[in-house]
């Protein structure tokens, strides 16, 4: 029984001398500075009024996407929070050779559950056309909606990363700065 014990004790050391992947708590995960948090992901909500490609781009220096949200519990939580009277580019576009609109980064949900203005829901009838190619979220406190417009206006926009990624990265102890 004694040696059972001491071959049990000597495993679970070694167990425990192993290295340890870090588990990442939900709870526990951190936005940068001006960032909201929802979930597993962090948002920042870009007020400075650009075109849709170059919205893209201000995310990716960021080190994230346009919005792409993968639930309707998600979409409205955040596009709750978008400024109220205001457009803002979400990570939604058509192209000519599309059937449907395609989110710009896999994963998004479908896009016939979003809030489009005219019900039925197709693209032409919310705005697409070989100008209108972008889709842009209006927020109001009585009524919002996702329409095609053309992708050289400048509306603000969202950016999305997911933060359980970044805790996988970041090390809190190595800031460099």
């Amino acid at each position: 029984m004694f040696k059972n014990f001491l071959s049990t004790f000597f495993l679970l050391g070694i167990v425990l001398a192993l290295p340890q992947k870090k588990k990442i708590l939900s709870e526990n995960l951190v936005c940068p500075n001006n960032w909201v948090r929802y979930r597993d992901s962090c948002y920042y909500f870009e007020t400075t009024k650009m075109r849709f490609d170059l919205a893209e781009v201000r995310c990716l220096e960021k080190g994230s996407t346009l919005f792409v949200p993968d639930s309707m519990e998600e979409w409205l939580a955040v596009l709750g929070r978008s400024p109220l009277d205001f457009w803002t580019w979400i990570g939604l576009q058509r192209q000519d050779d599309d059937k449907q609109p395609r989110w710009t980064t896999p994963g998004g949900m479908n896009v016939t559950e979003i809030d489009w203005l005219v019900k039925p829901k197709t693209s032409e009838l919310n705005g697409w056309n070989s100008f209108a190619k972008c889709v842009g979220y209006f927020h109001s406190s009585f009524f919002s909606y996702a329409f095609f417009y053309y992708c050289g206006i400048n509306f603000n926009s969202i950016c999305e990363r997911n933060a359980t990624l970044l805790a996988a990265i970041w090390d809190e102890g190595d800031r460099g700065f």
